[in-house]
């Protein structure tokens, strides 16, 4: 069972190495956090990019460029699309976003002729954080990608991060959606479909997970405002996966919770074919190096499961 990042980081270093396609890596963050990767054996590294940029940072943060692979590429637009093919080609198992702005990365992705999403699929974003106060990992869905799910496409990120948390030892993930409150008003649309998500997973429509909402933040996660509120929740304050009802929603408590609470964090999009690590520009070489790492454990672990 992986209850925190070092666990997570001991395991996927025991795991088959990787090959990451790193798309425009002349990044502080971004190179140190691949080095870290290559070092500890967690994976090798494709820069995808301007190769005498990304040598350059390297050699001025200390770093050997010798250690990894490269493909020549100045423009970031081009770069994308050439990681992309990497992946089709079977040349790497990881594609995991530089800097490039997201909106690039994400076009390539989702290229209909090249791109890494089967038909029918939902790309979204699952975060796996570690709190101080909390006693285990949260997987949140969808801070990133998605800004305003429909029910369905919630169906679609419900099974995402079940799907992570399970690799992860997690057997019956406990899911909470999330609203402005408990109630289920029928103005609110997030309320609307909490309650019909939760019905869905009572009848099995949404499998290995248990589901509740709507329900406030506080009451997903705190027993001390569950009981304050009496509620009575299948969830019972241990939410293992919080669903939000929005971009803005579930950035907002992202970014919140690295600033305010010093939150760890890794981050990757899921419904592709391949892993994509995706975390903000401005993001450090910490939550850079975990979000590689939860990118080989989630990739080899789905490999050993099939």
């Amino acid at each position: 069972m992986v209850s925190n990042f070092k666990d997570l980081i001991d395991e996927a270093i025991k795991l088959p190495m990787q090959k990451v396609a790193v798309v425009c890596g002349d990044d502080e963050d971004t190179i140190e956090a691949i080095e870290k990767a290559v070092k500890n054996k967690v994976a090798y590294a494709i820069m995808v990019g301007d190769e005498e940029a990304t040598r350059s940072l390297a050699k001025e943060k200390g770093i050997d460029p010798e250690l990894f692979e490269y493909v020549n590429e100045k423009n970031r637009k081009k770069a994308a699309s050439l990681a992309v093919k990497l992946i089709k080609d079977k040349k790497a198992q990881i594609i995991m976003k530089g800097f490039i702005s997201t909106s690039y990365y994400a076009r390539a992705i989702l290229n209909k002729d090249f791109g890494l999403l089967p038909k029918k699929a939902v790309m979204s974003h699952v975060t796996c954080m570690g709190v101080k106060k909390y006693p285990k990992l949260l997987f949140l869905s969808d801070v990133a990608i998605i800004p305003l799910p429909d029910l369905m496409q919630k169906v679609q990120m419900i099974n995402y991060a079940v799907e992570v948390a399970r690799l992860t030892g997690i057997e019956k993930p406990k899911v909470a959606v999330i609203s402005a409150s408990e109630k289920v008003e029928i103005k609110i649309q997030s309320a609307v479909d909490a309650a019909i998500l939760s019905k869905m997973a009572e009848r099995g429509q949404i499998k290995n997970c248990i589901v509740d909402g709507p329900l406030a933040l506080d009451i997903a996660i705190s027993k001390h405002c569950l009981k304050g509120k009496k509620i009575k929740s299948p969830v019972n304050a241990e939410a293992d996966i919080i669903i939000f009802p929005s971009v803005e929603a579930g950035n907002s408590f992202y970014k919140g919770m690295i600033h305010f609470a010093d939150a760890e964090i890794a981050a990757i999009i899921t419904g592709t074919e391949v892993p994509a690590v995706l975390v903000s520009r401005t993001d450090s070489d910490v939550t850079k190096f975990n979000s590689i790492a939860l990118a080989v454990y989630y990739a080899a672990k789905k490999v050993e499961k099939i």
